[in-house]
C-alpha cells in the first residue's frame, strides 16, 4: 500500500463516488495483482458476510477448480493460512473487506470499486481463472 498526503494508506481515505470509496491506481494494481486476493473478492461477491473458514474454502475451491466438499485438508489449510497471514490484512487496509477480530468478513467501502475494476480487467485481458 502507498501513503497518501493525509498520512493514511491510499485505499483508506480514497475518493468517494456514488457512495462508494474509490481505490487509488496504485492500490488497485497492487491488490489485484494477487490471484488469491482476486479469488477472495470473487468469493465475497457471491456471498457475504462470510466467516474466515467459509471465505478460505470458497476461494480455495475456485483456485483448485473444485467444489468446497472435494477440497483436501492441505488445500484448505494452504489458502486459509495465506489469507490469514497476508491477504486479508491487505484487503482490509485497502477498504475492500472488513475483517475485524473474530466477526464475519464483510464487504468494505471500496469493495464494489474493486469488483468493477476486476471485471474490467477480465473483460480486456486473457482470463485464466474464473
Amino acid at each position: 500500500m502507498t501513503n497518501n498526503e493525509s498520512g493514511g494508506l491510499d485505499g483508506e481515505n480514497g475518493n468517494e463516488s456514488g457512495g462508494r470509496e474509490k481505490l487509488s491506481i496504485d492500490d488497485a494494481t497492487y491488490i489485484l495483482s494477487s490471484k488469491r486476493r482476486r479469488l477472495a473478492i470473487d468469493a465475497l461477491s457471491r456471498d457475504a458476510p462470510l466467516t474466515l473458514r467459509e471465505l478460505a474454502d470458497q476461494a480455495a475451491a475456485l483456485e483448485y477448480d473444485t467444489s468446497v466438499s472435494e477440497l483436501t485438508g492441505k488445500e484448505r489449510k494452504r489458502v486459509k493460512v495465506s489469507h490469514t497471514q497476508t491477504h486479508l490484512g491487505e484487503l482490509e487496509d485497502a477498504g475492500i473487506m472488513g475483517v475485524g477480530d473474530r466477526g464475519p468478513i464483510e464487504r468494505g467501502p471500496a469493495f464494489e470499486n474493486a469488483v468493477d475494476i476486476l471485471q474490467e480487467l477480465r473483460n480486456r485481458c486473457e482470463v485464466t481463472e474464473p
